[in-house]
Protein backbone atom coordinates (compact mmCIF):
# COMPACT_ATOMS: atom_id res chain seq x y z
CA UNK A 1 0.00 0.00 0.00
CA UNK A 2 1.58 3.00 -1.32
CA UNK A 3 0.09 6.95 -0.53
CA UNK A 4 0.40 9.96 -1.93
CA UNK A 5 -0.84 13.40 -1.65
CA UNK A 6 -4.44 12.56 -3.23
CA UNK A 7 -4.35 8.78 -4.18
CA UNK A 8 -4.34 5.69 -2.30
CA UNK A 9 -2.43 2.81 -3.99
CA UNK A 10 -3.19 -0.93 -3.26
CA UNK A 11 -0.96 -3.74 -4.71
CA UNK A 12 -1.57 -7.41 -4.92
CA UNK A 13 0.23 -10.76 -6.75
CA UNK A 14 1.86 -14.08 -6.27
CA UNK A 15 6.01 -13.33 -6.35
CA UNK A 16 8.03 -15.38 -8.62
CA UNK A 17 8.98 -17.99 -5.81
CA UNK A 18 5.15 -18.64 -5.15
CA UNK A 19 4.33 -19.28 -9.16
CA UNK A 20 7.15 -21.85 -9.11
CA UNK A 21 5.78 -23.33 -5.50
CA UNK A 22 2.56 -23.69 -7.47
CA UNK A 23 4.17 -24.97 -10.51
CA UNK A 24 6.79 -27.38 -8.93
CA UNK A 25 3.17 -29.06 -6.37
CA UNK A 26 1.28 -29.39 -10.02
CA UNK A 27 3.94 -31.91 -10.95
CA UNK A 28 3.97 -34.23 -7.72
CA UNK A 29 0.05 -35.51 -9.08
CA UNK A 30 1.23 -36.21 -12.92
CA UNK A 31 3.15 -39.48 -10.63
CA UNK A 32 -0.17 -41.15 -10.22
CA UNK A 33 -1.00 -41.57 -13.78
CA UNK A 34 2.04 -42.91 -15.15
CA UNK A 35 2.31 -45.02 -11.56
CA UNK A 36 -1.29 -46.38 -12.51
CA UNK A 37 -1.58 -46.60 -15.41
CA UNK A 38 1.24 -46.07 -18.39
CA UNK A 39 3.94 -48.15 -16.06
CA UNK A 40 1.68 -51.01 -15.91
CA UNK A 41 0.97 -53.45 -18.44
CA UNK A 42 -2.45 -54.03 -18.86
CA UNK A 43 -2.30 -56.12 -21.88
CA UNK A 44 -5.82 -55.40 -22.93
CA UNK A 45 -6.93 -56.43 -19.60
CA UNK A 46 -9.48 -54.02 -18.38
CA UNK A 47 -11.07 -55.05 -15.34
CA UNK A 48 -12.82 -53.45 -12.11
CA UNK A 49 -8.92 -52.43 -10.54
CA UNK A 50 -8.42 -50.33 -13.54
CA UNK A 51 -11.73 -48.36 -14.00
CA UNK A 52 -10.69 -47.48 -10.34
CA UNK A 53 -7.01 -46.49 -11.34
CA UNK A 54 -8.31 -44.68 -13.72
CA UNK A 55 -10.48 -42.38 -11.28
CA UNK A 56 -7.53 -42.10 -9.23
CA UNK A 57 -5.29 -40.49 -12.41
CA UNK A 58 -8.53 -38.34 -13.41
CA UNK A 59 -8.63 -36.85 -9.87
CA UNK A 60 -4.62 -36.20 -9.46
CA UNK A 61 -4.94 -34.31 -13.10
CA UNK A 62 -7.34 -32.21 -11.97
CA UNK A 63 -5.86 -31.04 -8.95
CA UNK A 64 -2.27 -30.94 -11.51
CA UNK A 65 -4.20 -28.42 -13.78
CA UNK A 66 -5.84 -26.48 -10.75
CA UNK A 67 -2.00 -26.09 -9.36
CA UNK A 68 -0.40 -25.51 -12.51
CA UNK A 69 -3.55 -23.05 -13.78
CA UNK A 70 -2.45 -20.99 -10.78
CA UNK A 71 0.90 -20.63 -11.12
CA UNK A 72 -0.10 -19.35 -14.86
CA UNK A 73 -3.61 -17.41 -14.21
CA UNK A 74 -2.37 -16.03 -10.91
CA UNK A 75 -2.81 -11.90 -11.13
CA UNK A 76 -0.86 -9.15 -10.27
CA UNK A 77 -3.15 -6.40 -8.94
CA UNK A 78 -3.15 -2.82 -8.93
CA UNK A 79 -5.87 -0.36 -7.49
CA UNK A 80 -5.37 2.89 -7.55
CA UNK A 81 -8.13 5.17 -5.94
CA UNK A 82 -7.31 8.76 -6.89
CA UNK A 83 -9.25 11.03 -4.78
CA UNK A 84 -8.81 14.03 -7.50
CA UNK A 85 -10.16 12.13 -10.53
CA UNK A 86 -12.88 10.38 -8.17
CA UNK A 87 -12.00 7.11 -9.66
CA UNK A 88 -10.79 3.76 -9.33
CA UNK A 89 -8.12 2.58 -11.62
CA UNK A 90 -7.80 -1.35 -11.34
CA UNK A 91 -5.13 -2.77 -13.38
CA UNK A 92 -4.52 -6.40 -13.65
CA UNK A 93 -1.85 -8.98 -15.59
CA UNK A 94 -0.61 -12.41 -15.64
CA UNK A 95 1.08 -14.36 -17.17
CA UNK A 96 -0.91 -14.83 -20.56
CA UNK A 97 -2.90 -11.54 -20.21
CA UNK A 98 -0.77 -8.31 -20.35
CA UNK A 99 -1.42 -5.14 -18.57
CA UNK A 100 -5.33 -4.98 -18.78
CA UNK A 101 -6.99 -2.04 -17.14
CA UNK A 102 -10.51 -0.70 -15.67
CA UNK A 103 -11.75 2.62 -14.17
CA UNK A 104 -14.85 3.04 -12.15
CA UNK A 105 -16.09 6.10 -10.84
CA UNK A 106 -16.08 6.52 -7.12
CA UNK A 107 -20.50 6.29 -8.03
CA UNK A 108 -20.70 2.94 -8.77
CA UNK A 109 -18.71 1.65 -5.72
CA UNK A 110 -21.59 -0.37 -3.86
CA UNK A 111 -19.90 -1.05 -0.56
CA UNK A 112 -16.84 -1.56 1.09
CA UNK A 113 -15.83 -3.86 4.05
CA UNK A 114 -13.41 -5.76 5.53
CA UNK A 115 -13.35 -9.07 5.62
CA UNK A 116 -11.92 -11.91 7.88
CA UNK A 117 -10.07 -14.99 6.41
CA UNK A 118 -9.38 -17.74 8.79
CA UNK A 119 -6.44 -19.75 8.74
CA UNK A 120 -5.92 -23.31 10.12
CA UNK A 121 -2.36 -22.68 9.56
CA UNK A 122 -1.48 -19.33 10.74
CA UNK A 123 -3.28 -16.28 11.97
CA UNK A 124 -6.05 -14.89 10.34
CA UNK A 125 -5.65 -12.23 7.82
CA UNK A 126 -7.97 -9.37 6.82
CA UNK A 127 -9.18 -7.90 3.74
CA UNK A 128 -10.88 -4.95 2.16
CA UNK A 129 -13.46 -6.02 0.04
CA UNK A 130 -15.01 -3.71 -2.61
CA UNK A 131 -18.22 -4.16 -4.36
CA UNK A 132 -18.86 -2.76 -7.61
CA UNK A 133 -22.10 -4.59 -8.29
CA UNK A 134 -21.70 -5.95 -11.87
CA UNK A 135 -18.70 -8.31 -10.81
CA UNK A 136 -17.28 -10.70 -8.09
CA UNK A 137 -16.11 -8.41 -4.87
CA UNK A 138 -12.11 -7.43 -5.18
CA UNK A 139 -10.30 -8.13 -2.57
CA UNK A 140 -7.05 -6.41 -1.47
CA UNK A 141 -4.74 -5.75 1.64
CA UNK A 142 -4.28 -9.19 3.57
CA UNK A 143 -3.19 -7.24 6.42
CA UNK A 144 -2.60 -9.08 9.17
CA UNK A 145 -4.02 -6.76 11.80
CA UNK A 146 -7.71 -5.84 11.58
CA UNK A 147 -7.05 -2.23 12.84
CA UNK A 148 -5.22 -1.82 9.79
CA UNK A 149 -7.65 -3.23 7.62
CA UNK A 150 -9.90 -1.27 9.26
CA UNK A 151 -7.84 2.13 9.50
CA UNK A 152 -7.53 1.71 5.47
CA UNK A 153 -11.07 1.16 5.16
CA UNK A 154 -12.01 4.58 7.34
CA UNK A 155 -9.60 6.44 5.06
CA UNK A 156 -11.33 4.84 1.74
CA UNK A 157 -14.67 5.36 2.92
CA UNK A 158 -13.81 9.52 3.69
CA UNK A 159 -12.49 9.44 0.21
CA UNK A 160 -14.66 7.58 -2.06
CA UNK A 161 -17.70 8.89 0.02
CA UNK A 162 -19.38 5.24 0.31
CA UNK A 163 -20.57 5.10 3.95
CA UNK A 164 -22.17 2.12 3.89
CA UNK A 165 -19.15 0.00 5.01
CA UNK A 166 -19.20 -2.96 7.28
CA UNK A 167 -17.28 -5.65 9.00
CA UNK A 168 -18.04 -9.47 7.93
CA UNK A 169 -15.90 -12.32 9.16
CA UNK A 170 -17.63 -14.64 6.12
Amino acid sequence: MTEKAKTLEFKTHLSVFERILFFVFGLFPLLAPYEFLIKPSWNGEYGLIFFFFLLLSLGALSVSFFFIAAAFLGRKEHYIFDAEKRVLLYRYRNVFIQNREENYPFSAIRSLWVKTSVWDSGPDTYDIVLDLGKKRPYRFGQYAERKEAEEYLKRLQKMTGVENAFYSDK
